[in-house]
């Protein structure tokens, strides 16, 4: 594995070698192609961390985030969804905390322009405003999207774990 300088952006990350992009402000590491396997992998943005397991990529929110590592996560979430055609997504939001409103508005400006058909998400670990907060960012994607919005909310991971396998035959490829 080679280490190279981070880039300033992470879209300058070369995208078909494995490779760790560091940057030296905030810890950010890439492993690139991520999603482009069916063999488990796991990058960290900031404090969070993405995992693919076989059948969903499982994303855990801890702490604050920056609009910036949104993005980058949403990004990671997108070559996902690229690389197989559909996402079951499995948020683990125990240890996040609320979303302030620019994040709430890049939030829903991201998945209204998915194939929101495609992708089933289930959050685990949510207090009620957040609840609350996931219940109106649907409700808005839908109201723009006029598309339906598999989103669910769940006190317990095994519980959303069982909601995604019943949505896997629900979700259709964007292909």
């Amino acid at each position: 594995m080679q280490q190279t300088q981070a880039p300033q952006s992470p879209a300058a990350c070369p995208s078909k070698l494995e490779t760790f992009c560091l940057n030296p402000v905030r810890h950010i590491e890439y492993r690139l192609p991520f999603m482009a396997t069916d063999e488990p992998s796991t990058i960290h943005i900031g404090n969070h961390t993405l995992h693919t397991e076989d059948t969903l990529l499982h994303v855990r929110w801890m702490g604050h985030h920056t609009l910036a590592e949104q993005h980058q996560i949403y990004d990671r979430i997108a070559e996902y969804l690229e690389a197989r055609g559909s996402a079951l997504l499995l948020f683990d939001v125990r240890q996040a905390v609320a979303l302030r409103p620019e994040h709430r508005e890049a939030s829903a400006n991201w998945w209204r322009t998915k194939p929101l058909a495609s992708i089933a998400l289930a959050h685990y670990g949510l207090n009620q405003a957040g609840r609350f907060t996931t219940t109106m960012i649907a409700r808005a994607v839908r109201a723009l999207s006029k598309s339906e919005v598999l989103v669910e909310n769940f006190d317990a991971e095994a519980d959303a774990r069982l909601w995604l396998e019943a949505m896997a035959k629900e979700i259709r490829p964007f292909r």
